[in-house]
């Protein structure tokens, strides 16, 4: 029993109600917290509140939050079904939309589109709700976005609160600067009463807006038209709750009737409403009609708009053929008649002159080509007017315009009633050619509409024209057109001799049978395929406008008496009876006509030919006067029923009041019985004022003691694991004061914990509620955590972690006092132009993409800082994927490297002069020779006493050589340059050779040359490369000391790869003992250091090349060296 009451009660809380959707900015969120304390009383509604979340900052919390009386606030669980008087929190990083069946959905919020949550609200809103949509947003500044724009569109009300008007303003319906007004203003409009379409007051409404302007609104869908009305009661100055009372406003306010009578009839528009059903139509169905058009051999296109408001929706559908047009490059005439019953909107549609934000969803390349500026607006251009005619036109009165190839009436039929419905739609498929189409409103659903049309597209309502006969839309096969011919043909005999003529006329106005009698009445005598609109004369046409839909809707036959009508030239009386022709032809009509002798002899009779036409307003007059009789019977009937009702309501109301103190009571029973909702795997405890248990969870058990809690036992008696002495006044001060108090408790074996003490004040009882949150694991996490970032800061290692454009997200200590600033400074900064400031370095740009796209980079990165000091780092880039944010970050890892260089540097120097001193032997000896060749040339020009230009030549020989020797000598001694420069190889290696050529021949050693010539450049620095080669040929030489041998130089190009191999013949290298060449101080020599191999090395790989060896013990030594052609410097 007792869980039938409790889901009786839910199934009572999950009533129908308003569901409004509340943005906030953080700015704005004491506004929020005004707005729910200022409810005067419950409203029924609910409420979604989202955050905007473009600026930070966290919504009000839940449990802080002064709720008005009745409603309960929650967080928003996924798939819960909304309930009335509950005001519901989004989820932070979440987006909430509403469905159909009034569920809540939550899904995860893209971190590119902050402000997606609002905007999903807002959008669901109105696709639920439509025009009975709310939004409000309590926001400061531009905060609006495409569910905003959605909602109003769909005609749903739009409210703003801020203390400072918004830029736009005009977006929204009203704009409060109080919370209090606009709770105020709320409650005035959501408590509005339900009102029946059987009202005899919106009765009084429809008449009033028939005679302001002379436009039948009986037809139109009552529930449609309360709604707008219902509208405009909640947008007056003060809200009205009753209908009667909206009806004395139209009474004593002639504007708020003609905004009424204009809303009524305003649809919503814009250019491209609906882009994928416009989208549909441009590759579909416009391309299909221009090549049926095409197809066919015609030269003009037909395009009816219904109902187009202020042009829009026309100038849209005509770009969109016109586009085709022009690119299937075809010349066939356009036509488009655009037509609306509202004179206002078809003006301004004819003018053509729209604002910039109307023109928000025009393509620009359409805007260019079909639109100019015109101040602070847009015209249309002759090249797109031209081809429109805008037209006041009635759907329900008015002939329909004919042989049309496509129409489009969208969200119009949706305003009336199922029968006039299909009276529109049987004139549509009647003005279409074969194979037209029609488009309808994506929202409307019309019954009856297979029998006419055939369906294209089910989503955006498409359908083509279907073979149905059009002189009658009812006629399924040839049997019935044949017995419609046959009963026409008897029936006009029959009444041939009481009637003068007789004519048979279908629903679209298309004559199907005619007496003879009948065309002396008419204006043409080809009536083949002809309809009565372009046959009959004026006073006839107006005859049936004002006589079909009587005729139709009530069943009953019109008679017009005394008309005066020209029969073959003469002027003369007869009466007109227009009734329906056959109950088993529907929407088949009979003119009888007959003549008035009577008539004929009064010479001021009333009649209605050619330019006399009062007859016809005068019946019209009476058949008015007759209606109105009825509709008073009826207002007098409906008064009574109200009056009954209101009686029963009276009662119920008694009977309701009952039900709520009974509900109330089963609500606190219910809250009673539950126990409260929290997760068993935490600690948490219920005490009362006496410091009892009242309830726990079994984890709690385990954390004081191991035997089970009882119920109501002392929370003192339990709590013997606890070091904490002032816990127990902690508690009592969290129920007296009612405050909330969070302490750190340790246990006795060294367990840590955080404790949430919150007062609870339920139904009279007063207590306290303890969560215990174990922190032993999460206190021991942040200690390491604490280490590492104390060990990342003092490492001479320079750490920053940047996003993909290079915003710098973190930093260690080394890299703040590297380049001098502030971790607060440096977070958020580009990290290209710190750098550039710092060093004028532009080579991080480069290294940057080559890990973005290979995932890293590392090498060696040399620069002169601001005050001109060389700089050395050794740099390694890495980048860091995260899948859950769908972005990458790189870490940038360096360490300052310079006193290594300079020490290498040294080392080179070093080994360079220990290279000289070694070679200084042999160029000593290799000066001595020209020395010696100049002396004896000399002696003898001395003897001889006269210049001899042959002993000239020959010293000018010697003296160039000995020239070239010091200068390649004085070269090992020279400051390096780093420049990279395209350099020839096998001139450095003759170069080379001729220093080390005479150290070779005094230790019987000579060297032979294999060089390529067709070698190219490489990108190198000569001087290090010299020092390359001369130090493998040193250790070649020493190689062979005591031995007669030979080193052969090669150098060849080979698989885009220049190779140079040097061996030598000397007593080699153990094969266990060739890995460790090019360590320091590890060499197979006597007197040697190993650092000059070891620069060898780091030289080869400086240039992107390699070096290998291979060796065997007296066998002799091969060093093969091998570099890139692709090499850049």
């Amino acid at each position: 029993m007792q869980d039938k009451i409790i889901n009786r009660l839910i199934e009572d809380e999950l009533v129908q109600a308003p569901v409004i959707g509340i943005g906030v900015s953080p700015y704005e969120q004491h506004h929020l917290e005004a707005f729910f304390q200022s409810f005067p009383h419950k409203l029924n509604a609910s409420f979604i509140v989202v955050q905007n979340r473009v600026t930070g900052g966290c919504v009000t919390d839940v449990e802080a939050l002064v709720l008005p009386i009745g409603y309960r606030a929650k967080t928003i669980k996924h798939d819960e079904k909304v309930m009335k008087n509950t005001i519901y929190f989004c989820p932070q990083g979440a987006v909430v939309t509403l469905t159909e069946d009034k569920r809540l959905h939550i899904s995860q919020q893209l971190s590119t589109d902050q402000t997606c949550a609002v905007n999903s609200l807002f959008q669901s809103l109105a696709n639920v709700q439509k025009e009975e949509a709310f939004a409000i947003f309590f926001q400061k500044g531009f905060c609006v976005g495409n569910g905003l724009l959605q909602l109003v569109d769909q005609g749903g009300t739009a409210l703003s609160c801020s203390e400072t008007d918004s830029r736009l303003d005009s977006i929204y319906h009203q704009h409060f600067k109080d919370p209090s007004t606009l709770a105020a203003y709320m409650t005035n409009i959501i408590n509005i009463p339900h009102v029946d379409v059987a009202d005899p007051v919106l009765g009084r409404i429809v008449e009033r807006l028939e005679m302001h302007k002379g436009i039948a609104f009986s037809p139109y869908e009552k529930q449609k038209m309360l709604s707008v009305i219902q509208k405009r009661m909640r947008s007056a100055k003060q809200p009205i709750s009753l209908l009667s009372e909206y009806d004395r406003l139209l009474e004593i306010e002639p504007d708020e009737l003609e905004r009424l009578h204009v809303q009524l009839l305003s649809g919503m528009t814009s250019f491209f409403r609906d882009m994928e059903a416009f989208r549909v139509c441009e590759q579909k169905v416009i391309q299909s009609i221009i090549e049926n058009t095409m197809k066919n051999g015609k030269s003009r296109c037909r395009v009816w708009i219904a109902g187009c408001s202020t042009g829009e929706e026309a100038y849209s559908f005509t770009i969109l053929f016109l586009e085709e047009m022009k690119r299937r490059q075809v010349s066939i005439e356009l036509q488009v008649f655009a037509t609306d019953i509202n004179r206002k909107a078809i003006q301004t549609a004819s003018k053509g002159l729209y604002s910039v934000e109307s023109m928000a969803r025009m393509p620009e390349k359409w805007r260019t080509r079909y639109f100019e500026k015109k101040g602070d607006a847009f015209i249309v251009k002759q090249s797109l007017r031209k081809h429109i005619v805008f037209a006041p036109h009635n759907l329900l009165i008015d002939s329909p315009f004919i042989h049309l190839d496509f129409i489009s009436c969208r969200n119009v039929l949706m305003y009336f009633q199922p029968e006039v419905q299909k009276r529109v739609l049987s004139r549509f498929q009647y003005a279409l050619k074969d194979q037209g189409m029609l488009i309808l409103g994506p929202n409307e659903t019309v019954p009856n509409i297979p029998r006419l049309f055939h369906l294209f597209n089910e989503k955006w309502n498409i359908y083509t024209q279907s073979n149905v006969p059009k002189y009658n839309v009812y006629s399924t096969h040839d049997a019935c057109l044949v017995e419609l011919k046959e009963r026409a043909a008897q029936y006009m005999k029959e009444v041939s001799k009481d009637y003068d003529a007789c004519l048979v006329i279908n629903d679209f106005d298309k004559i199907l049978a005619i007496s003879k009698g009948a065309y002396s009445y008419l204006e043409h005598t080809e009536l083949s395929d002809q309809s009565c609109e372009y046959v009959a004369p004026d006073y006839m046409k107006e005859m049936l406008r004002q006589t079909f839909q009587k005729v139709w809707t009530e069943e009953t036959e019109v008679v017009f008496q005394h008309v005066l009508v020209s029969e073959k030239g003469r002027k003369q009386y007869a009466d007109f009876t227009v009734k329906s022709f056959d109950r088993r032809f529907k929407g088949v009509y009979v003119i009888l006509i007959r003549l008035n002798e009577r008539g004929k002899n009064q010479q001021n009779g009333r009649g209605m030919g050619m330019s006399e036409q009062n007859s016809v307003y005068q019946q019209r007059i009476v058949d008015l006067e007759n209606e109105l009789n009825e509709v008073k019977q009826k207002e007098y009937d409906a008064r009574a029923q109200l009056k009954a009702k209101n009686t029963q309501i009276e009662e119920l109301e008694k009977k309701q009041e009952h039900f709520i103190n009974i509900i109330n009571n089963l609500k606190a029973t219910r809250e009673e019985l539950y126990r409260p909702s929290v997760k068993p795997d935490l600690a948490t405890l219920f005490v009362d004022r006496d410091m009892n248990i009242r309830y726990n969870t079994p984890t709690a058990a385990s954390l004081f003691t191991s035997a089970q809690i009882c119920h109501q036992q002392s929370f003192q008696s339990m709590a013997k694991k606890l070091t904490q002495e002032t816990l127990y006044d902690d508690i009592q001060s969290v129920i007296s004061d009612r405050r909330v108090i969070e302490r750190e408790i340790e246990t006795n074996e060294g367990e840590q914990f955080t404790v949430h003490m919150t007062p609870i004040y339920d139904q009279g009882h007063e207590g306290a509620a303890m969560t215990w949150i174990k922190m032993t694991e999460m206190t021991k996490i942040k200690q390491s955590l604490h280490l590492a970032v104390t060990a990342l800061d003092n490492s001479h290692i320079h750490i920053v972690v940047a996003t993909e454009e290079g915003t710098i997200q973190c930093v260690n200590q080394r890299f703040c006092e590297f380049v001098q600033q502030h971790e607060y400074d440096l977070i958020g900064k580009d990290i290209f132009s710190v750098y550039h400031s710092l060093c004028q370095c532009d080579e991080l740009v480069k290294q940057w993409d080559v890990c973005l796209r290979e995932g890293s980079w590392t090498g060696e990165l040399y620069f002169q800082d601001l005050s001109g000091r060389e700089r050395w780092e050794r740099v390694s880039l890495h980048r860091i994927d995260d899948p859950d944010k769908m972005q990458s970050t790189v870490m940038r890892i360096s360490e300052d490297i310079t006193n290594q260089k300079q020490s290498e540097k040294m080392l080179m120097k070093s080994e360079m002069l220990s290279a000289v001193g070694q070679l200084a032997a042999g160029i000593a000896h290799e000066i001595r020779n020209p020395l010696t060749s100049l002396k004896g040339f000399l002696q003898l020009m001395i003897q001889s006493k006269k210049y001899q230009k042959d002993y000239a030549d020959v010293m000018m020989s010697e003296f160039n050589r000995l020239e070239g020797i010091i200068n390649e000598f004085l070269v090992l001694s020279r400051r390096k340059s780093v420049k990279f420069e395209p350099v020839h190889v096998n001139l450095l290696i003759e170069e080379v050779i001729m220093v080390v050529e005479s150290q070779a021949v005094l230790k019987g050693v000579s060297i032979q040359k294999n060089l390529s010539p067709s070698l190219p450049n490489i990108q190198g620095v000569p001087n290090e490369l010299k020092q390359v080669f001369l130090n493998i040929l040193k250790n070649g030489i020493e190689a062979m000391d005591g031995v007669t041998g030979v080193i052969q130089v090669t150098s060849v190009l080979k698989n885009n790869q220049m190779m140079l191999i040097f061996e030598d013949q000397g007593k080699g290298i153990p094969e266990d003992e060739i890995g460790k060449l090019g360590e320091p101080f590890y060499t197979t020599k006597e007197k040697g250091t190993g650092l000059g191999l070891m620069m060898t090395i780091k030289i080869i790989e400086s240039h992107g090349g390699t070096i290998r060896f291979e060796s065997k013990s007296f066998e002799g030594t091969r060093v093969i060296i091998t570099f890139p052609m692709s090499r850049k410097g």
